[in-house]
């Protein structure tokens, strides 16, 4: 009887081991079950939001952002904050707008604003029309000169004086005239010398005397728009 009750005993502690061990299995099963879904669900969603398995790992792997793109994954692709945007840099006589950071450009250069040669915008010196206007008006002075004292040959009527210093004019003139041609800041100041060059051999050619002094004095008056422009240059050389 002590014997059969021993057997029952045994068996039924053999009994609660195995129970245990299939509780122990059961647990294990389900704790590893438990973390592999953990790991596919993770995966899963970093893979849904644009990882990969190096991110995960060993983190991001950032490119800087730049004027037109978000900081970047350079693995992954992800991105995170915002463009920096452009940084500009305005347009120039000979460059467009730019940006500081990238050299991207827009529009275009502004281009010179020459007067006599030097750009008024960024004062570079396009090409040097300084000798050339000096010259210019040396010429223009003179023909003034001669003008102005044929006067004195009205007062006196020496006609051939009168007419000589005309023709001097003339000559200083076309001098004048031809050193202006072909450059568009000096247009203005051919287009008046030609005006007194026109009205002074209109004096030299007219029929009568009388005539010739009513050309003279148009001649003369033909100085006032010219010291307007005399005056403009005097400036620009001085400076």
């Amino acid at each position: 009887m002590k014997r059969k009750i021993e057997d029952n005993m045994n068996h039924d502690n053999t009994n609660n081991v195995n129970i245990k061990k299939r509780k122990n299995i059961k647990v294990t099963i389900i704790s590893f079950a438990s973390i592999i879904t953990l790991v596919v669900i993770a995966f899963f969603v970093f893979t849904i939001s644009g990882g990969s398995i190096k991110c995960l790992i060993s983190g991001h792997e950032w490119k800087n952002a730049t004027c037109t793109n978000q900081k970047t994954c350079v693995t992954c692709h992800k991105v995170e904050g915002n463009p920096l945007g452009h940084t500009w840099d305005d347009a120039t006589c000979t460059t467009p707008k730019t940006c500081r950071t990238c050299k991207e450009v827009q529009g275009f250069e502004l281009g010179h604003t020459v007067f006599f040669g030097k750009c008024d915008r960024c004062n570079e010196v396009v090409l040097d029309l300084a000798p050339k206007a000096q010259t210019i008006l040396k010429h223009y002075y003179k023909a003034k000169g001669y003008l102005d004292n044929a006067t004195i040959f009205v007062i006196s009527n020496d006609v051939n004086d009168y007419f000589d210093y005309l023709s001097k004019s003339v000559d200083e003139l076309r001098s004048a005239i031809q050193l202006c041609k072909g450059y568009t800041e000096l247009f203005e100041m051919e287009t008046a010398l030609h005006r007194m060059e026109d009205d002074i051999l209109s004096a030299l050619s007219a029929e009568t005397f009388n005539s010739s002094l009513q050309n003279y004095k148009v001649a003369l008056s033909d100085e006032a728009s010219l010291i307007v422009i005399t005056t403009e240059w005097e400036l620009y050389l001085e400076n």
